[in-house]
């Protein structure tokens, strides 16, 4: 097999959809919530603002282990 490397906020939403069931789910908080909440929490990279090349920006995420 190989690798390649991708590009586009087109694959966040893979990445961003397995953060989210990673997630510990907040009582009372949807999953359009959840994902409006990573929207506004992202650490936006290059251009101010959501962009073409970053979207929104970094996903931050604090996910606890379980054993």
């Amino acid at each position: 097999g190989t690798y390649s490397a991708v590009t586009g906020t087109s694959f966040a939403t893979p990445v961003v959809s397995a953060l989210l069931s990673l997630e510990n789910p907040t009582p009372g908080k949807d999953a359009s919530k959840r994902a409006e909440a990573f929207t506004l929490e992202a650490r936006d990279l290059g251009a101010s603002g959501t962009d073409t090349t970053f979207g929104h920006g970094l996903v931050q995420i604090e996910i606890e282990e379980v054993n």
